[in-house]
This record gives structure tokens, C-alpha cells and sequence, in this order.
């Protein structure tokens, strides 16, 4: 384990200790936990990565998030990344929407 899964696992369970205590999780918070869960499987399943990548790109446009801060000469498909850069770039997903998860809390939603 890395110190992103330490991490990631931490936050997991937070998150769930969290829900624990409420009676409604909302649709963001299911994809944090889902998204989480597909990120710290072992082996890696590039299919799964790829499929939730995609998912969480199209139902909170994070693509075009991630496009702001990424430098231009970095972007490629899916397809070319390595197991260990395809991980990372799910893990770059996960931290946009948990800033998300953190941004609501502050406004009250």
C-alpha cells in the first residue's frame, strides 16, 4: 500500500463512519465511496478504472477540470496510460469530487 491508498482507505472510512450517522447519502457521496473502492482493488483492473474514470468524467464533467491544470502536451487517451498513470488519474477524480463534498458541506447543501 501506498501513501495514497493509506490515505484514500482513511478517507473511505471516515466517509462511512460518517454515513453511518445520517439517514440519506447522497448521489456524490456514492460515487466517492464507489470511485474509492475501484481505486484501491488489487490487482488493478484497468477495465473498472477506465469505466468509473469515464462514469465520474461524465456525471460531474471533471474532464474539463482536470483539462484547466493539466499541461496541454500531457493529455492522451485512456488506452496509452500505464497501470500506474490510469491509477493516478482516478485518484485525480476522487479529489475533485471530494473537494466538491467538502464545498457543499460549507454551503449547507
Amino acid at each position: 500500500m501506498d501513501e495514497r491508498d493509506i490515505v484514500l482507505n482513511s478517507v473511505l472510512n471516515s466517509v462511512l463512519e460518517e454515513l453511518k450517522n445520517k439517514k440519506l447519502i447522497t448521489e456524490l457521496e456514492k460515487d466517492i465511496i464507489s470511485a474509492i473502492k475501484v481505486f484501491l482493488e488489487q490487482p488493478i483492473d484497468r477495465n473498472s478504472v477506465k469505466t468509473k474514470i469515464n462514469e465520474i468524467d461524465l456525471k460531474y464533467n471533471t474532464y474539463s477540470d482536470l483539462l484547466m491544470v493539466m499541461p496541454k502536451d500531457s493529455l492522451c487517451t485512456l488506452d496509452e496510460l500505464n497501470d500506474v498513470e490510469i491509477r493516478n488519474n482516478l485518484y485525480l477524480r476522487i479529489n475533485v469530487l471530494l473537494g466538491r463534498k467538502v464545498k457543499r458541506k460549507e454551503d449547507g447543501i
